[in-house]
């Protein structure tokens, strides 16, 4: 999976366990991480262009992950920016709610418990549908 090896992404989960099996994970596949405790820590974070691909937790205290994104995407209009292509990580994974997601900009979501080639694949294909689309 050498698609990730270099990416930068900015990776939201208000679970420190959570936070540690991503970044361990993605690390471990070659990705550069920055870790936020929520979705306001993203949105301070983020800057145009400074990531390749972000991974946001949709259930947080505060705000959530599609607030998150919102926040994330107007700052990139502002910028002129490409949206930085975006997945909800989340165990709300009925297909009503992944729909909500990718209504709410998001490029794909990955459903918790996942493993480590389900993260790839998805971060690969997020990253994949966005080059296509620019």
């Amino acid at each position: 999976m050498a698609g990730l090896h270099g990416m930068r992404l900015l990776v939201a989960d208000d679970n420190r366990t959570n936070r540690k099996i991503l970044d361990t994970m993605l690390t471990g596949l070659g990705a550069s991480v920055v870790l936020a405790v929520d979705g306001q820590t993203a949105c301070d974070a983020f800057r145009p262009g400074a990531f390749d691909a972000l991974l946001l937790d949709i259930s947080m205290p505060g705000l959530d992950g599609m607030g998150a994104l919102a926040e994330i995407r107007a700052m990139e209009a502002r910028a002129g920016a490409m949206p930085v292509p975006a997945l909800a990580v989340t165990a709300n994974a009925m297909s009503h709610q992944i729909e909500d997601y990718l209504a709410a900009g998001f490029d794909g979501h990955i459903a918790k418990p996942f493993r480590k080639e389900t993260l790839a694949q998805a971060l690969e294909g997020a990253v994949e549908v966005r080059r296509k689309a620019s």
